[in-house]
């Protein structure tokens, strides 16, 4: 019986992963071919092997060209220059298919999952590979961008920690280590990853280390000092000062109470107070000048804005607030087709439409989008017509109960601390017919056909 019950685990288990690989080939490699479009990040890696497609934005390009005019050095360093090394030796006649890095991608993605799916069990194994096989995360694959290296890796650390938890050998724990060490050097964004990483080891040096605090202790030094160096040197000089420009600008001074009292803190003085409201890449951004971003660069700092955060918690709060906002969002304006598939610029992969009334009341109307995608327009469909715009009654029943008075919703799909409701509450929905019947906002009904609402709301 046990012999039996093992036996049938490993076939599911193997199931699990012809599952995810035919999922993953079934979104990436099948045409049309669909990635994530490059927001101009794609040349700081690609850039030195002289490698481009000319397309940024509103087109993910399949076929990528060897040329001098895509040759530069950015000073970028990254982990993603493992699998693209690789990728750039496959390529044959001066291009490169964007489905060779993807197959990469996902060969170390199918490692993670051969490896945790025995761990798991095959139910909890299979609500993983449903949640991260969605094309919100696979569809960067196909892409060459430095995130791509933090979430694999990651992926890979996860695996062998609990490898390391169920058998303790230290193979499994080498291998996190190599893995933690590769997702802290992946982009200077996470490299905070290190810390956390060397945190691990020191709390579970028990399972990591046999106990051994010596050996925990070095581990965990390696990764500060990892995290470290990548912060340091793989990355341009200008690249802090338009990280500290953007969290100063987009996130401390719209949101701060008394803006010239914060520059002040932040060892800037009022005339920087214009830039509010730009981030690093706007247009009109001053900071790829030397002579903007070196004296700049001696007047604040990400200490700075730490000391600052941790002096100002409203500030903070608030910060903190508009982030979650912003990442409530989940959808990248970037579009996701070749430029020769006759899709329209920046059209997105689309699997699962969310209706309009949820998406007015949740999204705002500038970046009203779908939210969820698990289906993509089969190959040779041309796309549907886009939906019409709301009618004027509909955008009324439809409003956030957060609204702003003058009928803005509040920016992200998810408010921090707020409840947002699919459908209005019953008041308000009496109202806005009551309104829209008033103002003869409902087409095609006769006047003894629009509602009558007696009493008052």
């Amino acid at each position: 019986m046990v012999q039996e019950t093992t036996d049938r685990s490993a076939w599911l288990s193997r199931l699990l992963v012809l599952a995810a690989a035919v999922a993953l080939g079934w979104q990436l490699m099948l045409p049309p071919v669909v990635g994530v479009a490059d927001n101009g990040d794609f040349g700081k890696l690609i850039g030195r092997f002289g490698l481009g497609s000319g397309q940024t934005f509103e087109y993910a390009d399949t076929t990528f060209f060897f040329s001098d005019r895509y040759r530069y050095h950015s000073g970028f360093n990254s982990s993603e220059l493992l699998p693209i090394a690789p990728a750039v030796a496959l390529a044959r006649g001066g291009s490169l298919d964007l489905r060779t890095i993807g197959a990469i991608h996902v060969a170390l993605f199918l490692l993670a999952v051969l490896l945790f799916v025995p761990l798991a069990g095959w139910m909890l194994a299979a609500l993983a590979l449903l949640l991260f096989c969605d094309f919100l995360y696979v569809g960067y694959f196909n892409s060459f961008y430095m995130d791509v290296a933090a979430l694999l890796f990651t992926i890979l650390a996860a695996v062998f920690y609990l490898r390391a938890m169920r058998e303790c050998r230290p193979a499994d724990s080498i291998a996190l280590l190599i893995s933690a060490i590769l997702a802290t050097t992946s982009k200077p964004h996470y490299v905070f990853l290190g810390t956390w990483f060397a945190v691990l080891f020191w709390v579970a040096r028990g399972i990591l280390c046999a106990g051994r605090k010596a050996v925990a202790a070095a581990a965990a030094a390696v990764l500060i000092l990892t995290a470290w160096a990548s912060f340091r040197f793989l990355a341009p000089e200008d690249y802090a000062a338009k990280g500290c420009f953007t969290v100063i600008f987009t996130q401390i001074l719209p949101h701060s109470a008394d803006p010239d009292s914060a520059l002040r803190d932040l060892g800037l003085d009022s005339s920087y107070r214009k830039w509010s409201g730009l981030q690093a890449y706007s247009p009109g951004s001053p900071v790829d000048a030397a002579a903007f971003y070196q004296p700049f660069l001696e007047k604040t700092s990400y200490r700075k804005i730490a000391r600052f955060y941790l002096t100002h918690p409203g500030d903070a709060w608030r910060a903190f607030r508009a982030a979650l906002d912003e990442a409530g969002r989940f959808r990248s304006p970037l579009g996701n087709f070749d430029s020769q598939s006759g899709r329209l610029a920046r059209r997105a992969v689309r699997i699962l439409l969310v209706g309009e009334p949820y998406q007015a009341a949740a999204v705002p109307s500038s970046r009203r989008a779908p939210v969820f995608r698990v289906r993509r327009p089969l190959a040779g469909h041309p796309d549907p017509a886009p939906p019409r715009a709301p009618h004027a009654a509909c955008r009324r029943l439809t409003r956030s109960r957060h609204s702003d008075p003058d009928g803005r919703d509040h920016p992200g799909r998810f408010s921090a601390g707020r409840r947002l409701r699919p459908t209005p509450p019953p008041a308000r929905l009496l109202r806005a017919i009551r309104h829209a019947a008033a103002r003869r906002d409902l087409p095609g009904l006769k006047c003894s056909q629009r509602p009558i609402v007696r009493g008052t709301v």
